[in-house]
């Protein structure tokens, strides 16, 4: 999950910086004929460093996130090419109300169960119900 929200944000990174470098080719423009103030396209050009900036984080992040699932599986060589679906999954479309997931939740402990199962088995022997 990590590795593929990290090239999630990655992606999304690089379309701010689509963006930003859409913003100063505009800034420029404006600036050239003559409705925008120099301080305007330093500004844009600001943020598209900045934004590259982001990106440069997120793509190391990447490639961090990448090497820590690659050394906890054992891979390497050709192993490491590895991919992962483009996007995380999408949260169940039907709601799930606060009820219905702490019932999920109580059903779904194993030391519940094996209390239960515990409990039932001393009641069994002796001929509880």
């Amino acid at each position: 999950f990590h590795a593929q929200a990290a090239e999630q944000v990655a992606e999304l990174r690089r379309t701010v910086v689509r963006a930003m470098d859409g913003g100063v080719v505009a800034a420029r423009a404006l600036r050239a004929a003559g409705n925008n103030a120099t301080l305007d396209v330093a500004i844009a050009e600001r943020g598209a460093n900045r934004a590259r900036l982001d990106l440069a984080d997120a793509e190391l992040e990447v490639a961090t996130t990448r090497e820590r699932v690659n050394v906890l599986l054992g891979l390497w060589g050709e192993e490491t090419t590895w991919r992962v679906p483009p996007r995380l999954a999408e949260l169940p479309a039907d709601g799930i109300t606060l009820g219905d997931l702490e019932a999920r939740a109580v059903a779904g402990r194993l030391d519940l169960a094996a209390l239960r199962a515990e409990i039932e088995s001393l009641a069994q022997s002796q001929g509880l119900t």
